[in-house]
């Protein structure tokens, strides 16, 4: 079955891997990943390219992928599918501006933890009400680290935990692309360079529900989106990026 989602999220994840998803005609969000024989589901960083190498699966695009069955989990995580990992995807469109904010809007919540309360979902769009802070750091394994500073439309302050526990961290694989990037360039001021990606555009973040880790669910901002989009016609070439956060 093919099936066409508007892509949301390329996030970053361990062994060379990715999650990405997307909004279905519905405004439903999707993750497709693929079974792989003998090593974990989930998405390998090759399948974004084509063997040319440009790239097929890209946020704010329409991409097609063949789609076999649903796979809900019990927790958070009803959005999985399992897709054909041997059949290429395919790039439908690119809307507009004005289409990419009309989606976007269509699947927002004003409340953040209202909507992950009955944990049914693992995804949730929000518009923070005021430009983000952004903190970058080095941590001790020499390992680049970005977090965002901000609330939802209700005012809350989005944590990585829903009391309390430090900002969320940032796992879309572009916006660490870019941060990296300007890392090893030497920007005096990376946190500023990139807030500065704000002015000027309607803002959106996906927050992502990890996997149960320590016992917990953790909260990342899975998806960095703005209209216009913040990356513009760049690719993870022109970053060099190597799907670390190694520096």
């Amino acid at each position: 079955m093919k099936k066409a989602l508007f892509i949301t999220t390329v996030t970053r994840m361990d062994e060379n891997f990715v999650c990405v998803s997307g909004l279905d005609e519905n405004g439903k969000f999707v993750k497709p990943e693929i079974s792989y024989p003998s090593e974990r589901p989930g998405i390998k960083k090759e399948f974004l390219f084509s063997p040319s190498g440009e790239e097929l699966i890209r946020p704010m695009t329409i991409v097609e992928f063949e789609f076999i069955r649903a796979i809900p989990k019990r927790l958070y995580h009803s959005e999985d599918w399992l897709i054909n990992g041997d059949c290429r995807p395919q790039v439908i469109s690119v809307p507009t501006p004005s289409g990419c904010a009309n989606i976007l809007d269509g699947c927002m919540d004003k409340n953040l933890n209202s909507a992950l309360a009955q944990k049914s979902r693992s995804l949730v769009t929000i518009s923070p009400p005021f430009m983000p802070k952004v903190e970058v750091k080095i941590d001790t394994g020499n390992r680049l680290e970005c977090r965002l500073v901000m609330k939802d439309s209700e005012d809350n302050w989005i944590n990585s935990l829903e009391s309390k526990f430090g900002h969320p961290r940032v796992t879309d694989a572009y916006w660490l692309a870019l941060c990296k990037h300007l890392y090893k360039k030497g920007q005096p001021v990376i946190e500023e360079h990139l807030r500065n990606l704000f002015k000027g555009k309607k803002i959106y973040m996906i927050i992502g529900i990890t996997r149960e880790w320590y016992g917990k669910f953790w909260r990342q901002v899975s998806g960095v989106l703005t209209v216009p989009y913040w990356l513009g016609e760049k690719t993870f070439a022109d970053f060099n990026y190597d799907f670390t956060d190694n520096v």
